[in-house]
């Protein structure tokens, strides 16, 4: 067992890893102005977050790299981060060259127990991350992302089905009352995917705003 509780091994697949027996990989099929429309930030052609943002689950999609070369003050969590195991693979090689390139901005470790304080950024962003989990990992995911969000700061986690959004948007208001105003948005792009040709990505996006 690794010293932060990761242990790391490659699956006979030797597509990604398994991190604590859960498989992890990561991905760059998605254009980044793909990413940016379904978080609600298609405004900014070059993505700027004010403030401390956490990216989660990412891998080592556009997102990231985008906001730290654009001087950004951002940190991305994910259970591969900080790995010596990569597999010969694509995904190990992308990951591998990820890890080195923006290892000052990233954090070893699992998105339903954040090691961040309460209230310590001021925006959290997830993209295609809740799709991959069942619905009480989905709620323990936006309930740290809530918990490390600051006041005046907001939570976007792009990826829901409807029924588990709104079962989630309930969990959430139950506990934070009128400390936050959540929205829920349908995002839907079309787009070239590198492997399968043209494609279409629809889901529901997550916003939780926290009062000031």
């Amino acid at each position: 067992m690794a010293a932060d509780g990761v242990t790391v091994e490659i699956p006979k697949s030797g597509d990604g890893v398994l991190a604590n027996g859960v498989l992890v990989t990561g991905t760059d099929d998605y254009p980044l102005s793909v990413m940016q429309h379904h978080l609600g930030l298609e405004k900014t052609p070059t993505p700027t977050l004010p403030g401390k943002t956490l990216s989660l689950g990412e891998g080592y999609s556009r997102l990231l790299p985008a906001l730290a070369d654009n001087g950004n003050d951002v940190t991305g969590i994910d259970l591969w981060y900080h790995s010596d195991i990569y597999p010969g693979s694509y995904d190990g090689k992308q990951m591998r060259a990820f890890n080195e390139k923006y290892r000052k901005h990233l954090i070893r470790g699992t998105a339903t127990k954040l090691p961040a304080d309460d209230e310590s950024f001021d925006h959290v962003v997830s993209h295609e991350l809740v799709n991959n989990v069942p619905l009480e990992v989905q709620r323990a995911i936006v309930m740290e992302a809530v918990r490390v969000t600051a006041r005046g700061g907001d939570t976007r986690l792009f990826g829901f089905k409807e029924t588990d959004a709104r079962a989630t948007v309930a969990a959430v208001e139950e506990k934070y009352g009128a400390a936050v105003t959540t929205r829920l948005e349908k995002h839907a792009s079309d787009f070239l995917h590198p492997y399968a040709g043209r494609v279409s990505l629809s889901g529901w996006l997550l916003i939780v705003d926290k009062a000031k």
